[in-house]
This record gives C-alpha cells, structure tokens and sequence, in this order.
C-alpha cells in the first residue's frame, strides 16, 4: 500500500485500491453492487446509441449549465466504464473536440468534479 495512497505510474496518477474503495467505491465489478451492475448495464446500452461525436455536438451547442452537466457527466461515466466506448472516444480525437465547449462551463461545480474524476481516474459511479 502506498503512504499517501496516491502513485505514479507510467505518467499517469491513480489512487491505491484500497483508499478507491475506501473513499470511491469498489474497483472491480465483483465489488459493485447489484444497482451499480445494473447501471453498467444501461451504460452498455447507451454505449451502442451515445457516440462521441454526439458528445461534441450536445455540448457545443448546449447554453444550459445543468443540460451541460448531465451529459458530460454521462460522456465521463461511459469513458470510464465501457472500454468499447473510451476506445472510439479516443479515435474521435478525446477531448480536444471539447475545447470550446467545456470552458463555457468552467464555474460549475458538477463538470469540475466530472473532469477531476477524469484526471485523477476516480470513479464517478458513486459521486
């Protein structure tokens, strides 16, 4: 286990399993829950309706904040648990389709917490 319970690896910066679990929730889907298997599941299907670009447009059109957080928190939570998904939004360029959307939104809350757990790999499921 790590002091700090952070660590670098490979450039990237994750937290231990043991302080994820602890703060975060499970890290293995033996760890999640019945309600949490049930919304990979809905998040699977999503997956095969929800592209990337779609993503790009939503957010580059959308003027509302609370529109704005609720779809790019869903972009996070499909990045973060369909590997199917992060594959063909990496394909689709990752974020760099977003730089003029998601500054529009820098003062709220619910998409700096999105993008954090983003940036640091924390699981947003249980946020």
């Amino acid at each position: 286990s790590h002091s700090g319970g952070v660590s670098i690896i490979s450039n990237q910066l994750y937290l231990s399993a043991s302080v994820r679990r602890k703060k975060l929730g499970p890290a293995i889907e033996g760890d999640y829950s019945k309600k949490d298997q049930q919304a990979l599941h809905i998040l699977s299907a999503f997956a095969y309706i929800l592209k990337p670009v779609w993503f790009a447009c939503i957010l580059q059109n959308c003027n509302d904040e609370a529109s704005a957080s609720a779809a790019f928190r869903l972009l996070i939570l499909m990045h973060q648990n369909i590997p199917s998904f992060a594959a063909a939004f990496e394909e689709a360029g990752g974020f760099a389709p977003f730089v003029l959307s998601i500054p529009k939104f820098t003062t709220s809350p619910s998409i700096t917490l999105s993008m954090l757990c983003q940036l640091l790999h924390a699981p947003i499921l249980h946020l």
